[in-house]
């Protein structure tokens, strides 16, 4: 029988592996961050957090067989052999939890599914070892305020509606949603009275009028292929 109504879902316990993340761990997000830049469309300025996308795609993933898990693969680098796959993220998801003094960290995964949908026990097993907030709901009906009401929460009220009115209906049999929120403070804060007004050249080259912070401080610099750049510190480390 399908799950109850707002049923939180559970799969075989699986262990969380534990450890710090290290840098094999980061390297598809870095790999992915620098193909997606690089495709992405231009025409103006662009924030987007290539772990949000890439956790997201992992609950995705482990649902895929054939040639669609093979085009994610392709995409994220993610390893085909499940345990290669899941002691690193595993590894990255309990590296970033919690918060440290002077930065505030929280990335949140959830998977919502409809009630006519029966996901296999051994995907709800291993979207567990990425700490997914599983949850069996009406989508059509209750998803919208269900999924906007999650979110909010896990961005301090940041961001109070990601899915928009409609969007959901009899044919949605799931939803994959990964929310991250940040809140750093600098040690080393950046005095309002050594802001000033200077050119800057855009992309294209032209020129623009912009505002530059200043501080006198010392910071990590890193150089490389005519790039360079600056490590800042939040709470008690650089980032």
């Amino acid at each position: 029988m399908p799950p109850t109504r707002r049923e939180p879902l559970a799969g075989p316990p699986a262990a969380h592996a534990g450890g710090r993340p290290g840098p094999a761990d980061a390297a598809g997000i870095n790999g992915f961050a620098a193909d997606y830049y690089r495709i992405a469309p231009g025409g103006g300025n662009m924030v987007f957090s290539p772990l949000s996308m890439y956790l997201a795609a992992l609950g995705l993933y482990e649902g895929a067989r054939n040639e669609t898990a093979a085009q994610i693969r392709g995409v994220f680098g993610f390893p085909g052999d499940p345990d290669s796959r899941h002691a690193p993220a595993g590894r990255l998801i309990h590296g970033l939890a919690g918060s440290r003094p002077g930065a505030d960290l929280e990335t949140a995964n959830s998977l919502w599914l409809a009630e006519s949908f029966d996901p296999r026990e051994e995907y709800l097993a291993a979207v567990d070892r990425y700490r997914f907030h599983a949850e069996s709901l009406d989508l059509a009906a209750d998803g919208e305020g269900a999924i906007n009401g999650w979110v909010s929460e896990k961005t301090r009220g940041r961001i109070d509606r990601l899915i928009p009115p409609g969007i959901l209906d009899d044919d949605t049999a799931a939803v994959i949603v990964n929310a991250i929120y940040f809140d750093g403070r600098w040690p080393v804060p950046f005095p309002a009275d050594m802001t000033r007004t200077d050119r800057f050249e855009a992309g294209d080259g032209s020129p623009v009028r912009a505002e530059f912070m200043g501080v006198v401080s010392e910071f990590g610099l890193a150089e490389s292929d005519g790039a360079r750049v600056l490590g800042i510190p939040y709470g008690d480390r650089a980032t």
